[in-house]
């Protein structure tokens, strides 16, 4: 058997409906749901990025068919292709086509396209399966991806201002060696200034710190006993 994963873009300010998803597939396999040997798939509208932000509205549809991948993706491209004679997109902005080679968990791999619709496109799937729990499933492993995403994408965003904050701090002390903690937090806050930047004391004052020890100002064992006299 052979799991295959195609997405398609819809053109701009079209809303795709359940006919043009049935439509999608069965030009593809030119198959009835009802055949003995059609494919077990599931499809799935996204109208949302992996950040729960607006994106291009795109169909996934996940297959296992016993049809081999190239003539498959030839009998897609040629399809979309159809569709799409007036369009400009070209390449990965208007499909793809992979094929899976690790599968180790079907429900798994079938419910990843119900992960942000109520399930009530298009599916063919063993009886046994429970379609209710598996969307639920699909939308709990979606949220959690969602809180993971924004999560590392913050962390990017404050890795690339601690970045750029010492790319300027090392410049300032090239044209003038700082010789005081004032004279680095003053730069800081005019850092921060400059860009716009939401300014957090505890965030400065810790970019302070690993200043004074970046620009020889402060020795570890000074910070250490600093931080020890606190405790006291």
């Amino acid at each position: 058997m052979n799991y295959l994963k195609f997405r398609y873009t819809f053109p701009e300010g079209c809303e795709p409906d359940i006919n043009q998803v049935k439509q999608l597939f069965y030009g593809v396999f030119k198959k009835s749901a009802t055949s003995e040997d059609a494919p077990i798939f599931t499809a799935g509208i996204e109208k949302l990025n992996k950040l729960n932000e607006p994106t291009h509205t795109h169909i996934h549809i996940h297959i296992k068919t016993i049809q081999k991948q190239p003539a498959v993706r030839t009998a897609f491209k040629t399809y979309i292709n159809g569709l799409e004679k007036k369009e400009t997109r070209k390449g990965n902005e208007l499909y793809s086509i992979k094929c899976e080679t690790d599968v180790e968990d079907d429900e798994r791999f079938f419910r990843y396209c119900w992960k942000q619709n109520p399930c009530n496109w298009i599916e063919r799937i063993p009886p046994e399966w429970n379609k209710k729990e598996m969307c639920a499933l699909a939308q709990e492993e979606q949220k959690r991806m969602w809180e993971f995403n924004r999560k590392q994408q913050a962390k990017q965003l404050r890795k690339k201002t601690k970045d750029l904050l010492f790319d300027y701090l090392d410049e300032k002390n090239l044209e003038k060696p700082y010789k005081m903690d004032m004279e680095i937090l003053v730069d800081i806050i005019k850092y921060y200034d400059a860009e716009g930047k939401s300014a957090n004391e505890n965030t400065i004052m810790g970019y302070l710190q690993t200043s004074m020890w970046r620009y020889n100002l402060e020795k570890h064992e000074e910070t250490a006993r600093k931080w020890l006299s606190k405790r006291n």
